[in-house]
């Protein structure tokens, strides 16, 4: 998008100070995108992984950390999520694994509805739930996708179900038990880190943003899937070349099977992850903003001063000036 901007916008950017921010959905970044870094006044991205993902694609950015909420992104009473669970149509006894996301390529919903289906074999009282839409043309029929893997549709709870009854997003998520995340990229995954601060236990891929989000047992990392030769299998996506990865599945399914059999492991794990996420403020990233803004204003100042003055327009000989008016 910064780079349309930059490129095919006529914009004088002398005139201004020019500040952007993105996500860094994986590596390597595409070189065309780095060198934007080069031309503003002030380059931003959402997670600890994009800022070293631009630093080794040789330019130094500043970090934009999403924040969360609390007051309204807070846990729950188990009272509180039995009488949500009715509300929704769900036993109030139910295991609930959640995965929120938007239905396109980058998220690794097969990979999920796959998971599960093993995992559930054994445990009637698990559901999955999807909030995401049903279909697209980014991604999946998940009616399809769920009977190809033989998993009954009726373990499966969709978000167009649940949300007249639920139509907030803290109702909806605070109603699981675990949220299984897994993407192929992800530029920063905020649903991870509101889950987390709902005391919600957090599942996902050991790549990208939410290895750093969800790291010293703050969550449940999935390994990345391996080659014969133990380099990670990780092919290129169509998000300027960067690498998708895909997950160990049995390395997934021994980590639903523990945060399902080992109560306490769930929620030490949930209530660590939801520790440190409500540090992470919304004015902590205004003053990341604010930082970049008033520098880049300041850079673009000290240019101004130092340019020097405009030549004086030359007077036009006495004979080409405009006749007097008397």
């Amino acid at each position: 998008y910064h780079h349309t901007l930059y490129w095919g916008c006529k914009i004088d950017y002398s005139t201004m100070a020019w500040v952007w921010v993105t996500p860094i959905d994986g590596t390597p970044v595409d070189e065309d995108w780095a060198k934007l870094v080069d031309v503003a006044d002030g380059a931003m991205v959402i997670s600890r992984f994009g800022v070293e993902a631009m630093r080794q694609a040789g330019r130094r950015v500043s970090l934009l950390h999403p924040g969360v909420d609390a007051r309204e992104f807070r846990p729950v009473t188990a009272e509180e999520k039995a009488a949500l669970r009715k509300q929704a149509g769900m036993a109030e006894d139910a295991y609930v694994v959640g995965m929120f996301a938007v239905n396109q390529g980058r998220k690794a919903i097969p990979h999920t509805v796959e998971g599960f289906a093993e995992f559930c074999k054994d445990k009637p009282e698990a559901v999955l739930y999807l909030d995401m839409e049903t279909g697209s043309g980014a991604g999946w029929d998940i009616g399809k996708l769920t009977r190809s893997v033989g998993l009954d549709l009726k373990r499966v709870v969709l978000k167009q179900q649940v949300l007249p009854k639920l139509p907030g997003l803290r109702e909806r998520m605070v109603v699981c038990d675990v949220m299984s995340q897994l993407a192929h990229r992800e530029g920063f995954g905020l649903p991870i880190l509101e889950g987390m601060a709902f005391a919600v236990a957090q599942v996902a891929l050991d790549w990208c943003a939410p290895a750093d989000t969800l790291a010293d047992g703050r969550g449940c990392l999935v390994p990345r899937l391996k080659q014969a030769d133990g380099a990670d299998y990780m092919p290129r996506g169509t998000w300027g070349g960067a690498r998708d990865a895909h997950p160990d599945m049995p390395a997934y399914l021994n980590i639903l099977n523990r945060l399902y059999h080992d109560k306490p492991f769930r929620e030490y794990t949930a209530w660590t992850g939801q520790k440190w996420a409500v540090e992470q403020t919304w004015d902590k990233a205004a003053d990341q903003l604010e930082a970049v803004l008033n520098e880049a204003v300041r850079k673009k100042k000290a240019v101004a001063a130092s340019a020097p003055p405009p030549a004086p327009v030359p007077k036009p000989p006495e004979a080409l000036q405009p006749p007097s008016s008397d």
